[in-house]
């Protein structure tokens, strides 16, 4: 066990290191806490820190606001931005989350890969590989528009919106997020599920919001009509 500010082990072994910065030459097992912890490699093991840094792979249980992984991360990571240089795997639940490929589950504000073997739950999945990256119009007959931005996999995406009553159209603004799913049926027809939260707000220049929250359930047909147009028809059910 090495305490101490700053703990340096050459050796390969396991060990705990707590202090202000723990340094490991050499591939090691165990545990680190501190504010920063920088590693060759760690086969396996728990690290806390604000930054938790491996020159090659980076495995385990990792918490603290910044990981990065020079190679490739395996494991539970947990804080507020995650970076791996070639491949990833396990639990992301990170606000930014960066692979190049990943295998698993991504949970972030941001989650950005090349390749993804598993899912991604964010208001934004930069993904190259599957994506479904759509913006989409749509109007209600009782007098309310939306625009929705939608990212992510076909079997799991984000939902960004904003919702206008038309009737009062400068006291009426609501945001939202959700998620959705799209089962194809035909190559000419699909059907989307889709769960949305909206929190009405009032005019942006008062700052204020109200109490009017309303929760939404849809059941979208879907049929295409290009590569990049479809027209959907919509039923839903709220709850405010």
């Amino acid at each position: 066990m090495q305490l101490a500010l700053v703990n340096i082990s050459d050796d390969s072994k396991n060990s705990v290191q707590i202090g202000l910065v723990n340094l490991a030459h050499s591939p090691h097992s165990g545990i680190r806490l501190g504010i920063v912890n920088n590693i060759m490699s760690i086969e396996s093991g728990l690290q806390i820190g604000l930054v938790n840094n491996a020159k090659y792979n980076l495995k385990g249980t990792i918490i603290g606001l910044f990981n990065t992984g020079g190679q490739n991360t395996e494991g539970f990571h947990l804080g507020l931005v995650n970076l791996t240089d070639n491949s990833s795997k396990g639990l992301r639940f990170e606000l930014f989350n960066q692979s190049n490929n990943h295998e698993g589950l991504m949970i972030g504000l941001v989650n950005k890969a090349d390749s993804l073997n598993g899912k991604a739950i964010g208001l934004f999945n930069l993904l190259k590989q599957d994506a479904f990256l759509t913006i989409s119009v749509n109007y209600h007959f009782d007098q309310w528009a939306e625009l929705q931005f939608k990212s992510g996999i076909e079997q799991l995406y984000g939902i960004i919106s904003y919702h206008k009553e038309l009737y009062n159209f400068l006291n009426s603004n609501a945001i939202g997020y959700g998620l959705g799913t799209r089962i194809p049926f035909t190559p000419e027809f699909l059907i989307s599920s889709e769960l949305l939260y909206h929190s009405q707000i009032k005019p942006y220049w008062k700052f204020e919001s109200v109490n009017n929250d309303k929760f939404y359930a849809y059941i979208n047909f879907v049929i295409p009509v290009t590569k990049k147009l479809e027209i959907v028809f919509a039923k839903n059910i709220h709850y405010s």
